[in-house]
């Protein structure tokens, strides 16, 4: 089944298919911040290497720790009652505790995104190890590129798991704007759904949502391909799968500027600006979240949509020449074999 939020294994199952065709690698190993690289990095005798995504910064309000809590099915957190601004830190300081500690043990470092790094940097500590930034890749022969023309039925996608800084809530009204433009669009759903931002959706017009839920791995690639837009409005986002993937199946994705998801894109006019500050937000909280222009995210959609060959033509130029597994690959291995013997 494809699940969104193993996002870093997916990757890596991937990048590792490439890797073990090189022969000529000492012995080294790519960990990902979670319990299990924490015991084996530290019996591992090779050269260690850390892959760090996005870090956690949540700003606990009390109304954001009980939706915090009820999302980690937390039910002591629920009925806490104390002073939050030391709280803060803490917690944060425990949830990145995986990240600390590759940050720390790591022989090489690298980074999925700049933003990434930015928020490593930030809330986590920076490395003194020698680091890179690689973004992250997809095969071409399971996602293969499809061109096409744009008809009356129109299908955008989005994908993730879904949390409130997803930002599905504002997709869902941007769908519903849309409508009143283009009467054959719809939106395509994938993805599960946590409670905070089902029961804050059941408020909102769902007649131009198709909600396909968690789908078997092999089915992602032609629905993408039924698809003509993809949206990624997620707020900071290190560096999604979804949006590679998606690109590579021929679909221009449309995101804010302050995401990784626009350095996988790299088109510029596809990455709208929304000046968001990189700083403790209430990201289990829809109400205290930033919100995306609608006005300005709906122009781009028809701007697109009104000259998709071209913007297809510059998403195929970008996975290419820098998305494709292969060309990822070839980054890790120069990085690896230019320190494995430092």
């Amino acid at each position: 089944m494809y699940h969104p939020t193993r996002g870093p294994e997916i990757f890596l199952n991937r990048l590792q298919q490439e890797l073990k065709k090189d022969d000529k690698l000492k012995i080294f190993r790519i960990f990902l911040p979670n319990h299990n690289s924490k015991k084996d990095m530290s019996t591992f005798n090779g050269l260690r290497v850390g892959r760090l995504d996005g870090a956690f910064f949540y700003d606990f309000s009390k109304k954001n720790l009980k939706n915090f809590a009820e999302l980690r099915k937390h039910s002591l957190l629920q009925k806490i009652n104390l002073n939050l601004s030391p709280f803060n830190h803490n917690l944060n300081a425990y949830l990145n505790r995986y990240s600390k500690y590759l940050l720390n043990n790591s022989d090489l470092i690298v980074y999925q995104s700049n933003w990434s790094k930015k928020m490593q940097d930030k809330f986590v500590g920076e490395s003194k190890s020698p680091q890179t930034i690689i973004n992250n890749g997809v095969p071409l022969d399971v996602f293969s590129f499809k061109k096409k023309e744009v008809n009356k039925e129109i299908n955008l996608v989005i994908t993730s798991n879904f949390r409130p800084h997803k930002r599905l809530y504002d997709a869902i009204l941007l769908i519903n704007r849309l409508k009143k433009k283009v009467p054959k669009i719809r939106l395509k759903v994938v993805g599960e759904i946590d409670c905070i931002t089902f029961k804050a959706i059941q408020k909102l017009d769902l007649s131009n949502c198709d909600f396909l839920g968690t789908i078997p791995s092999d089915r992602v690639p032609q629905i993408y391909k039924n698809c003509f837009l993809g949206l990624s409005p997620a707020i900071f986002d290190p560096c999604p799968n979804s949006v590679v993937e998606m690109m590579a199946c021929g679909l221009p994705v449309i995101s804010c500027e302050e995401s990784g998801a626009s350095e996988l894109i790299g088109v510029s006019d596809l990455c709208i600006k929304e000046n968001i500050e990189l700083k403790y937000y209430e990201f289990q909280t829809i109400e205290r979240l930033p919100k995306i222009n609608l006005k300005s995210w709906e122009d781009l959609v028809l701007l697109v949509l009104e000259n998709y060959k071209y913007y297809q033509e510059k998403i195929q130029l970008q996975v290419e020449s820098k998305l494709d597994i292969k060309v990822v690959c070839s980054k890790y291995l120069n990085f690896l074999k230019q320190h494995q013997d430092a």
